[in-house]
């Protein structure tokens, strides 16, 4: 919007370092407060090679699928939610996103 030119690559590189950063300290926070046997990271975020390369030199425990198993559910999400609309299945209207909780928190309605 003001005019200066964006380097495209470098922005996305950007982007995802500090994404993979905020992802590692959050399972970090998870780890030191459960400490649990072995970490599993599943879904379309584990198909990403940084991530992947970060948490699995940081913790041997780690578990990976095959890239063909590293699908992202949002498709499969979104054709349940269109046959529950069309069966008109509605959820009631307490159930709130809450996009800043924290590892610490507990879900609570």
């Amino acid at each position: 919007m003001k005019g200066i030119s964006l380097n495209k690559a470098d922005f996305a590189c950007s982007f995802q370092n500090i994404i993979v950063e905020i992802l590692v300290t959050k399972l970090s926070l998870a780890v030191e407060r459960y400490n649990p046997k072995t970490i599993s990271v599943v879904g379309g975020v584990s198909a990403n090679s940084l991530l992947k390369e970060v948490i699995l030199n940081k913790y041997e425990n780690a578990l990976f699928p095959s890239l063909l198993y590293c699908t992202d559910n949002a498709a499969m999400i979104g054709a349940c939610a269109v046959n529950q609309y069309n069966n008109n299945e509605f959820v009631s209207g307490y159930l709130n996103a809450k996009p800043t909780i924290t590892v610490e928190d507990r879900w609570e309605n």
